[in-house]
């Protein structure tokens, strides 16, 4: 799942990139590999919860403050990709019930 913060130069816009990586452990952060301003948040790890549902929550506000240290702009867009083209191996995800909102928001 990306999180995107446009800026009027694309050079300056910032990404979170949430992920599940077989071999970094969970609450990772990296920075990507193409470019320092796309930070990589590990939310799960492993393969023992291969096959079934990952529930994911997090605060957006406190983990771009945590990966830029400063205070975001606004949200641009939300992608949603599942793809292995950097490990050269297969994968396969399902996505239900994605909310974005609030804290507590129901």
């Amino acid at each position: 799942l990306y999180v995107i913060f446009p800026r009027l130069s694309f050079n300056f816009t910032k990404c979170l990139e949430y992920v599940w990586d077989k071999d970094l452990p969970a609450g990772t952060i990296i920075t990507s590999p193409y470019s320092e301003n796309i930070k990589l948040f590990v939310v799960e790890s492993g393969t023992d919860n291969a096959g079934k549902w990952a529930f994911v929550e997090r605060n957006i506000l406190e983990d771009y403050k945590k990966a830029f240290g400063r205070e975001p702009g606004c949200v641009g867009a939300i992608a949603i990709m599942t793809d292995t083209d950097n490990t050269q191996s297969t994968a396969e995800a399902n996505y239900r019930e994605l909310k974005v909102g609030y804290k507590n928001e129901k």
